[in-house]
C-alpha cells in the first residue's frame, strides 16, 4: 500500500471514530488534505503552552446548535485535522471531569465558529489560562500568520517601511521622548499598515511582531497528528446526553446573548497548496 493510500485510511478512521486506538499518523499532513473542494481545520494543542494533564473533546454543532457530532479528542502536544465542506461551522469544546468521591460532576467547555473557504487550512489554538488551566480555543489567523513571515527580522529602512505601507505609531509619551536629549538608541518604535492590517515593533532597527506569545503556524504544524479511538467514541456515546443539556442550556444561550462568539473568518486561512511553505 502507498502512501497515499495509507494516509487516505488514516483520514477516513479519523474522521469515522472506527480506529481500535489512537495512532499516530506517520505520514506528511498535507498529504491528509488533498480535496480542493474541502476546507481543513487543524485543532492543535502544541506543547509549550501551559502544562495541563486533561484532554479537550471536540465536537462540531449542528446549525440549531441543538446537537453534535463527535470529532475526537486532542492531548496535550498533539493535533486532530478535520474535513469539513465550505461554510459556516460551530465547534463545541469541553472537558469533563469532577471531585473524587462526590455524587456531582463539573464541565469546562468553549466554543468557536469557522466560516471555512474551499481549498484553505483553518487553525483553532488549544491554550490554557494562566490562573485557570482548563483547555480554552484561540481564534488564529494563518494568513496573517504567513504574511507576517515576510516581514520578521528585517530591517526597519525607510525603504522597507514605505514599501509595506508601516507608519509610526507615536504616543503622547514617545513624543516627549524624542524631544528630550536622553533618548537612548534602544528605543522602540511602534508602526502599522492599513493595508496589510498588521502592526510591528522596530527594536535596533529590526522588525519584530508585537505579539511575542503568539504561536506560529509551524509551532501547531508540528504537533502530532492523531486519530480518533473507539474508547473516545463510547466515553463520548456514554456522556452524550450531559454534554447535550450543557451546550443547549447553558454555553449557547450565553454566547447568543451577550455575542462573545470566537470568530475565525475565511480569509484567515492558508491555502492547502501552501501548506507545506508554512511548515517551514
Amino acid at each position: 500500500m502507498n502512501y497515499l493510500k495509507v494516509a487516505a485510511v488514516v483520514l477516513v478512521l479519523m474522521l469515522s471514530g472506527c480506529s481500535s486506538k489512537s495512532v499516530d499518523v506517520k505520514e506528511s499532513d498535507t498529504q491528509l488534505m488533498s480535496k480542493s473542494d474541502k476546507a481543513y481545520i487543524v485543532f492543535s494543542w502544541p506543547k509549550d503552552r501551559i502544562y495541563n494533564p486533561e484532554f479537550i473533546e471536540l465536537a462540531e454543532l449542528n446549525k440549531k446548535q441543538d446537537d453534535f457530532k463527535f470529532i475526537g479528542a486532542v492531548e496535550f502536544g498533539n493535533k486532530i485535522i478535520y474535513e469539513v465542506t465550505p461554510g459556516k461551522h460551530d465547534f463545541y469544546g469541553f472537558v469533563d471531569g469532577g471531585l473524587a468521591g462526590l455524587a456531582f460532576s463539573w464541565i469546562s467547555d468553549d466554543m468557536i465558529f469557522v466560516d471555512a473557504q474551499a481549498g484553505q487550512v483553518y487553525f483553532v489554538w488549544i491554550d490554557s489560562d494562566t490562573m485557570d488551566t482548563k483547555p480554552k480555543f484561540v481564534e488564529f489567523d494563518a494568513h496573517k500568520d504567513s504574511l507576517y513571515d515576510t516581514l520578521v527580522d528585517k530591517e526597519c529602512s525607510t525603504s522597507f517601511l514605505s514599501e509595506n505601507n508601516f507608519k509610526q505609531i507615536i504616543s503622547d509619551e514617545e513624543v516627549s521622548a524624542e524631544n528630550s536629549s536622553d533618548l537612548n538608541s534602544d528605543h522602540i518604535k511602534n508602526y502599522k499598515s492599513d493595508s496589510l492590517g498588521l502592526e510591528i515593533v522596530c527594536k535596533h532597527d529590526i522588525a519584530k511582531r508585537p505579539d511575542s506569545m503568539y504561536m506560529t503556524t509551524k509551532e501547531l504544524i508540528e504537533t502530532t497528528t492523531v486519530t480518533m479511538s473507539k474508547d473516545e467514541k463510547a466515553k463520548f456515546v456514554k456522556n452524550r446526553a450531559d454534554y447535550l443539556t450543557r451546550v443547549t442550556d447553558e454555553k449557547r444561550k450565553k454566547v447568543q446573548k451577550n455575542k462573545i462568539q470566537k470568530t475565525i473568518d475565511k480569509k484567515e486561512g492558508i491555502a492547502v497548496l501552501d501548506y507545506s511553505t508554512n511548515s517551514r
